[in-house]
């Protein structure tokens, strides 16, 4: 939310950019470096996912929030110099509806795998997922997380996640 809109909120966004900043989420910006991307596997990743039938959209100027620099701080010690890493940020847009299915993203998933091993160059590459279970951040649930479900969905994702591809929205939207 702190850098893509209600007017225009993409399904999935590919970050394109050769850095991003730290951003403001109302409470002054975090004192954290700035994190460098990849330009050129962006490009590779935006064009094998758009032949691959993905339509993304891409940015190259916007800042990450907690969302993504809250883990990184945790996984990554930097220095004065910043980051050890390069990144290649990639949003689902999964706070205004219509949202992509769970099939979809799954598919998303395989389609972003069959790229990075396609590139070229030989990168160590990681690909990191962040964002929440069971948890809401505001309305009647705010605060709620159903952990006995949180834990059941982490194991499908290693041992059954064709399963998870057939959850439906609505069902992703209450876990109880």
């Amino acid at each position: 939310m702190t850098s893509f809109f209600f007017d225009h909120y993409s399904a999935f966004a590919l970050g394109i950019g050769s850095e991003y900043e730290v951003a403001d989420e109302g409470g002054g910006r975090r004192d954290l470096p700035s994190i460098g991307g990849h330009p050129a596997l962006a490009r590779h990743i935006g064009t094998s996912l758009m032949s691959d039938e993905f339509d993304m959209s891409f940015f190259q100027d916007e800042p990450l929030d907690h969302g993504f620099f809250s883990p990184m701080s945790a996984l990554l010690d930097r220095t004065e110099t910043g980051w050890p890493t390069r990144v290649v940020p990639l949003q689902v847009g999964v706070l205004q509806f219509p949202i992509p299915t769970a099939r979809r993203c799954f598919r998303l998933g395989q389609a972003l795998r069959r790229a990075i091993e396609s590139y070229p160059e030989d990168l160590r590459v990681a690909v990191m997922a962040t964002s929440g279970l069971s948890h809401q951040v505001h309305g009647e649930r705010a605060g709620f997380n159903n952990v006995d479900w949180d834990h059941s969905f982490l194991d499908a994702i290693t041992n059954d996640p064709e399963a998870l591809a057939e959850i439906r929205s609505a069902r992703l939207r209450r876990p109880d």
